[in-house]
């Protein structure tokens, strides 16, 4: 398990919805977001290269507005 996906499955445990940034791997990404939700929390996934400025702006967005 990469540190990535265990800091995101621990949130989840500790209560808090995750957002999961990946480039390419959406298989994996997905399958962390289902650990996620078995958790009772809620997971969005975002696909961006966070070294391009807009797409990290964008994920920040689309975070916010999905979890406030």
């Amino acid at each position: 398990m990469g540190i990535g996906r265990a800091i995101a499955i621990e949130l989840a445990q500790q209560g808090a919805n995750v957002a999961i940034n990946f480039r390419s791997h959406r298989e994996q990404a997905e399958e962390v977001a289902r650990e996620i939700e078995k958790t009772g929390q809620k997971a969005l996934l975002l696909q961006a290269d966070v070294s391009e400025q807009a797409a990290v702006e964008e994920m920040v967005t689309k975070t916010a507005s999905t979890f406030g």
